[in-house]
């Protein structure tokens, strides 16, 4: 199994924003606006469509940790559909599923690990960390479909390990 952490940096600093809670902050003399934040998400929204739809197996819900609450600032939902149907452990999800629930962990608004059953997996960080796993008979290159602006690193294990 071959283990990457996705983010928007190459290191985290203190200028640097991590989260859709650090809109209207300044970082490095900036103001990040919500067009700002929206863009990149949509960068990574973009690479775990591409890694989905490139992979022979569907994916499944391993564990799931619904993190919305009440008092959530609404702006966390903006343009987010309502996930009318609920998420259940071992379930497979489509591809359009999958990119509604990651816009969701994107926002810290819950966390997932998605499998494949020859262990592939996606799974979510805090600040905007996307982890992935490769089994070894996929074939499939990260760095094929990483759009501009998103960063790879190779990772020695499993972020639950």
């Amino acid at each position: 199994m071959q283990h990457y952490q996705i983010s928007k940096y190459k290191e985290l600093n203190q200028q640097t924003w991590s989260s859709i809670t650090d809109i209207g902050n300044i970082f490095e003399g900036i103001t990040l606006t919500w067009e700002s934040y929206i863009h990149t998400e949509s960068l990574y929204i973009k690479l775990i469509k591409k890694f989905v739809s490139s992979n022979k197996c569907e994916f499944k819900v391993h564990s799931y940790l619904d993190l919305r609450d009440d008092s959530d600032p609404i702006e966390l939902y903006r343009e987010l559909k309502d996930l009318k149907k609920p998420i259940e452990i071992n379930s497979y999800l489509t591809e359009s599923r999958i990119e509604e629930v990651s816009r969701y962990c994107l926002r810290d608004l819950m966390g997932i690990r998605l499998v494949t059953d020859d262990g592939t997996y996606i799974t979510f960080g805090d600040d905007l960390y996307l982890r992935i796993g490769i089994d070894k008979n996929n074939h499939i290159n990260l760095n094929d479909i990483v759009p501009e602006g998103i960063y790879v690193k190779k990772i020695k294990h499993a972020p639950w390990e």
